[in-house]
């Protein structure tokens, strides 16, 4: 790793990424922020908010963000 390329040897996506977008091609993203269950597998599952109860440790959280707050909380 060196300062002209702070990825790691092994992200040549992260290389290859940028070389794309340098040369000008189109960069498609894939958004997942809408958290809606829509009855199917889409990218709304990828969302932290989306309903996926789940226990740790005998505590259920009804979602992964319910437990990212949770454990902030812990901090203070």
């Amino acid at each position: 790793m060196d300062a002209a390329d702070p990825a790691p040897p092994d992200a040549w996506w992260l290389r290859q990424l940028r070389a794309e977008f340098s040369a000008g091609e189109r960069i498609r993203f894939q958004y997942f922020w809408g958290h809606r269950d829509t009855g199917r597998t889409d990218a709304s599952c990828l969302s932290q908010w989306f309903p996926a109860p789940f226990s740790l440790d005998g505590q259920v959280y009804a979602t992964a963000e319910h437990w990212m707050m949770a454990e902030k909380a812990r901090l203070f």
